[in-house]
């Protein structure tokens, strides 16, 4: 039986937490932090295209367990299914350190 995140259901997805690496102003170099089983949940957004695009815009939550002295934040990001997405935020439902919510937005270079 999976274990839950509270709003997000069962984790059985694997999803690279990742980071960039890259100090200068080249490209980015993402870095692999962890790998960790996470639920996934579509959302819907609230503006379904961005100014200027044709391309409606991609939204999940990522649910994952707390992990002490492990610290994410919106300089990561999350690669799910070969794509990469960026961390919006980062909520901690409760504040219970029981689970972390990433509310992720599909970064545009892997939207088709």
């Amino acid at each position: 039986m999976s274990a839950s995140v509270p709003w997000s259901g069962p984790m059985r997805h694997r999803i690279r937490i990742e980071e960039n690496t890259e100090t200068g102003e080249g490209a980015p170099v993402w870095a692999l932090v962890k790998t960790v089983w996470a639920s996934f949940r579509e959302r819907q957004p609230r503006e379904p295209f961005e100014a200027g695009r044709d391309v409606p815009m991609a939204l999940a939550v990522f649910g994952i367990r707390y992990r002490r002295g492990f610290a994410i934040d919106e300089d990561m990001r999350v690669v799910f299914r070969d794509k990469a997405w960026s961390i919006e935020r980062v909520e901690n439902p409760s504040g219970g350190n029981a689970a972390l919510l990433l509310h992720c937005r599909l970064r545009a270079e892997d939207q088709t």
